[in-house]
């Protein structure tokens, strides 16, 4: 067997083998058919990036780590399987994007460190942060300020999720058996800061 190279139309370099002294149509057509399969590729992951796949993962990220607080695994999978088919740019992709010129170049570093995490935490907290102004609208009737109402609206809607996620990280690290007391205390804990965190900001950009 040897070892053949052949460079792409796009410069990228296909390593492969094939028997000895094999003709050129074979070893250009076989290099052809590993391009494409790459172009296929490298679609498929340019369609699982973006803000919108990133909306989408951090919804189901909520969702899931919510279901797994309250018990309802098989679902709570679900939706982490949903989250997992979205794929954060790499430098390859913001390499290979530079090489096409400086506005692709611009567009993937932009993906890659705004919009896909701001994509992210849209999706995560998305109904904490709705829940804020909804929850400040009542606050005459509860007789509580609008921060107040938007505070405790936020804390009750991602205190499953914060709780559920720390469920989650217990079993992913396989130390033994889950420590749900602990799971509890520090999903409160992290609801409170994103409570107080999200109305205070909801009231200053009003």
């Amino acid at each position: 067997m040897a070892l053949y190279k052949v460079e792409g139309p796009d410069k990228f370099l296909y390593e492969f083998e094939g028997p000895d002294d094999a003709p050129v149509e074979q070893r250009l057509a076989y290099a052809n058919e590993l391009h494409q399969k790459r172009l296929a590729a490298i679609k498929q992951h340019e369609e699982a990036t973006g803000f919108m796949p990133a909306v989408k993962a951090g919804y189901h990220e909520f969702v899931g780590n919510t279901e797994t607080a309250l018990g309802f695994d098989k679902a709570a999978e679900e939706h982490r399987q949903k989250a997992a088919k979205t794929e954060a740019t790499t430098e390859e992709d913001v390499a290979r994007a530079k090489e096409k010129g400086v506005l692709p170049y611009l567009g993937a570093e932009l993906r890659k460190n705004v919009t896909e995490p701001l994509g992210g935490i849209i999706g995560r907290y998305g109904a904490p942060m709705a829940a804020a102004p909804l929850a400040a609208i009542a606050a005459p009737e509860l007789a509580i300020g609008a921060v107040g109402a938007g505070a405790l609206a936020t804390g009750l809607t991602d205190v499953g999720a914060e709780i559920g996620g720390n469920i989650e990280r217990q079993k992913q690290t396989g130390t033994g058996e889950v420590n749900y007391v602990n799971a509890i205390a520090a999903g409160i804990a992290q609801a409170a800061i994103a409570a107080v965190g999200i109305p205070v900001l909801a009231q200053l950009t009003n």
